[in-house]
């Protein structure tokens, strides 16, 4: 990422977080950051875009930042997960803008990609917790794997608020290591006998987040083709072009229905392509997103 696609990213995170999402203008941007209004458009094809890569941006530091510590052999286990514990807490000390553009909850009110995306992040997020707890006390755990991931998520998401938006001084290192140790305690104290709060079954879309998003994905798409294929009908094409539209459709939704968990990105593009050169009336900005959608999505 160049310096001024990172200085656009900060100043729209900042101005996001103070003002919100939607009373913030592409122009203040340009203006705060001091690039021109058109610069910021060979980066970010729209403010949604610029909302989207913001988060990317931080997640995807965030996760890096973490992963980094397992490259180092001379720490035990436990020492590796207080060390990226710590650096987790670093991070959102150091990001206190994008986090109360978090808390302001406006995520909701933008678009499904970015809930999709924020999903995501928290799915990878608790994935990733349950994997260094299986691999700090063993196999007893696993019954109730998902509650301890939640747990020790709860425990990370209070501190941070008491940090971040109280300003409480806490010391980073051993807060690391008091919330392995309450961990422990948790650990020690789970009996054979006692049932989970939450199982595989309730964690399915967290435990096969691809899948899960792949299929929302194919849903959507369904839907979409069926606006275009309702235009398609509905404007003044000639019959041939009608008919074509009406097949290439069906093509789709067989691809999509038959191939939900394979659908290919090279055969819906295809599709697609031949779609928008029959210049159905108002059906541009549909299988714009339809593209975007399958880019996302599916397998190339």
């Amino acid at each position: 990422m160049s310096n001024k696609q990172t200085r656009i990213i900060e100043t729209a995170m900042k101005l996001f977080s103070q003002k919100g999402y939607h009373s913030t203008s592409i122009q203040e941007i340009a203006e705060n950051s001091g690039i021109a209004k058109g610069s910021i458009y060979n980066y970010f094809s729209s403010k949604e875009d610029l909302f989207m890569s913001i988060f990317k941006h931080y997640h995807e530091r965030l996760f890096n930042k973490v992963s980094e510590i397992e490259q180092n052999e001379t720490l035990s286990d436990r020492d590796m997960f207080a060390e990226q514990l710590y650096i987790q807490f670093q991070q959102f000390l150091s990001q206190k803008d994008f986090i109360h553009m978090q808390m302001r909850q406006q995520i909701i009110q933008v678009n499904d990609e970015i809930r999709n995306y924020m999903f995501k992040a928290r799915a990878e997020m608790l994935n990733w917790y349950c994997q260094r707890i299986r691999q700090l006390y063993g196999p007893k755990t696993e019954k109730s794997i998902f509650d301890l991931a939640t747990i020790l998520s709860g425990m990370v998401r209070e501190y941070m608020f008491y940090m971040i938006v109280e300003d409480k001084p806490i010391d980073l290192k051993r807060l690391a290591h008091y919330i392995i140790a309450r961990l422990e305690d948790i650990v020690e104290g789970l009996k054979d006998n006692q049932e989970p709060l939450l199982d595989s079954t309730i964690m399915d879309n967290y435990i096969h987040i691809h899948d899960h998003q792949k299929k929302q994905a194919s849903t959507h798409l369904l839907h979409i083709l069926e606006q275009i294929e309702t235009l398609s009908q509905e404007a003044e094409l000639d019959s041939d072009k009608k008919e074509k539209a009406c097949s290439s459709i069906n093509a789709l939704k067989e691809e999509i229905k038959e191939n939900a968990e394979n659908s290919k990105l090279v055969v819906v593009e295809s599709l697609l392509f031949f779609l928008r050169h029959l210049d159905i009336p108002e059906a541009d900005k549909y299988l714009d997103e339809c593209s975007k959608i399958a880019k996302t999505h599916f397998n190339k």
